[in-house]
């Protein structure tokens, strides 16, 4: 299972590292990865595939997923297990619209093989249920993002909330620096950014279990949107030393 798993992992690498050629990494998958901040950004909502898949054992403490929509996940990432409750209609032509749903729990992705997927329950509502549905949302995902072990720019923090935002893919806000997994996610965000040493690293976990799910070592690429970070650095380093004189 495990090696099947290296094997996709790697497949879907060199897909992407062909489709985004401005997203680069060394040869032999070293050093730090390069790019853009808008392709960077791009990068990583790879890793939150729209998902859909329903419940197909359920045991002590792990159930097993069929992924049936969806590729691409991975380990630690969260589903939403959810059931399907009794039908609404338009209330004046009657028209079906749908079907009420009850939330029953988060669950992590724990293994992947194929499109079977092994998740562990965060904290049920309720017991899950063989057939129940899963899914990782097709909206947007609220990250929150944050500061380890550099300066404290808000500037260079909102730039990167702006490239995660246009993915379409995430709903991002700037979360204080040094803000844990609990702080994270009182604000409602599932997910947590950290950009470390000045943004030369990045991490991505999500805040039920802390759970890594992307970390690398960054090069931020030249490009129109990081030539003007760097002119705004230069012009206060400028305004700075103004002040000092």
């Amino acid at each position: 299972m495990r090696i099947r798993k290296k094997i996709m992992e790697r497949l879907v690498l060199s897909i992407l590292i062909i489709l985004s050629p401005v997203v680069t990494r060394a040869a032999g998958q070293s050093g730090p990865i390069s790019g853009g901040m808008d392709d960077l950004a791009a990068g990583i909502a790879t890793y939150f595939p729209k998902a859909m898949g329903v419940v197909t054992t359920v045991e002590a403490d792990t159930l097993s997923i069929d992924i049936k929509e969806g590729f691409g996940l991975s380990e630690g990432v969260l589903l939403s297990v959810y059931r399907e409750g009794a039908a609404f209609y338009h209330p004046v032509t009657a028209v079906p619209l749908g079907r009420f749903e009850e939330e029953i729990s988060w669950v992590e992705v724990i293994d992947i093989d194929s499109q079977q997927v092994v998740a562990r329950p965060h904290r049920p509502q309720g017991p899950i249920l063989q057939g129940d549905l899963v899914r990782l949302t097709k909206g947007r995902i609220p990250i929150g993002v944050t500061t380890r072990g550099m300066e404290r720019d808000r500037f260079l923090l909102q730039e990167w909330v702006v490239a995660l935002n246009e993915t379409g893919r995430f709903s991002a806000t700037i979360l204080p620096p040094e803000s844990t997994m609990d702080a994270a996610s009182a604000l409602g965000n599932l997910y947590v950014i950290t950009f470390i040493n000045g943004g030369a690293a990045i991490t991505t976990q999500n805040t039920k279990t802390g759970k890594v799910i992307f970390e690398a070592d960054v090069f931020l690429r030249g490009s129109d949107e990081t030539d003007f970070i760097v002119e705004s650095f230069q012009r206060r380093l400028f305004e700075k030393y103004q002040k000092g004189f």
